[in-house]
């Protein structure tokens, strides 16, 4: 067994009260295992990776929203893009990510709050 390292930021700023317009952004990468895996039964077949987006090399996200707040209600409009490089697990690199490409995804997000 051995554990995946990762780096991450994420920050996000805003400007306003009434009619708030913020920035959110965030940067992710996957700096592999602690050591090379191998595979403990047959130490030639690829070894079993458990988690989630473990084929994921790194990820950016940057999300503009503008707000506005009358009385208890809130009324937001958000633009979400991200971008993700996947790749293979290379085994013998401490099952860091090789020949990654680029996935972008992009949604666009209306949401309204009431505060009581």
């Amino acid at each position: 067994y051995t554990a995946y390292k990762h780096w991450f930021l994420w920050g996000n700023i805003s400007y306003g009260e009434k009619l708030k317009v913020s920035l959110f952004g965030g940067y992710l990468k996957n700096l592999g295992a602690g050591k090379n895996l191998v595979s403990p039964a047959t130490k030639t077949s690829p070894p079993t990776v458990f988690g989630l987006g473990e084929t994921i090399g790194e990820m950016i996200r940057v999300t503009p929203t503008v707000s506005y707040t009358s009385g208890k209600m809130t009324l937001a409009l958000e633009f979400e893009n991200n971008i993700a490089s996947y790749g293979s697990i290379d085994y013998a690199d401490k099952g860091k990510i090789k020949h990654a490409s680029n996935i972008t995804g992009r949604r666009v997000l209306f949401t309204m709050y009431y505060y009581f």
